[in-house]
């Protein structure tokens, strides 16, 4: 249980909590068009050990209606006086949380394949490119992309143990 404002509420990392993370943390541009999705923006700092997805994942996994979420503020408040941030291994037990909804290990599974795609595109794009210049700029986006996947890997290990 967690205090909140001198309320008693219960963090749930269930469908509602990856529904409330899809929507309401999605990275938009400046035209209010989302770039990437809530879920992968929640991976993204969990794997990076970003403050900032503890405090509003606890948020997003409160069993209340969304209009009734406390804000942000708040629910950092309540974290702190919990000693929640003082947590030896807090990124974790957080994913820990995550990985123990089956939903939600889907959802860690499709993220991790999503970025895995990127990659195979990435080669078979490589494959059919036969300018020297656009070859060799192909190929650095294909090392960045391998990159990527190899440190997101590495992190969710990391985080595993």
């Amino acid at each position: 249980m967690l205090e909140i404002n001198g309320k008693e509420y219960e963090p749930k990392f269930n469908i509602q909590f990856a529904d409330r993370l899809i929507h309401d943390y999605a990275v938009k541009n400046s035209k209010g068009q989302e770039t990437l999705d809530g879920f992968s923006h929640f991976i993204n700092q969990l794997i990076d050990n970003e403050p900032e997805a503890i405090t509003n994942a606890y948020r997003y996994a409160l069993d209340v209606p969304d209009k009734e979420l406390p804000s942000l503020k708040d629910v950092a408040k309540g974290l702190e006086k919990a000693g929640i941030y003082k947590q030896e291994d807090i990124f974790s037990e957080l994913f820990k949380k995550i990985k123990d909804n089956g939903f939600l290990a889907l959802k860690l599974k499709a993220f991790l394949k999503s970025r895995q795609n990127i990659v195979d595109v990435s080669k078979k794009a490589l494959n059919g490119i036969t300018d020297k210049e656009q070859k060799q700029s192909a190929m650095i986006d294909l090392k960045s992309a391998e990159a990527g996947l190899s440190q997101i890997q590495k992190q969710l290990k990391q985080l595993e143990k």
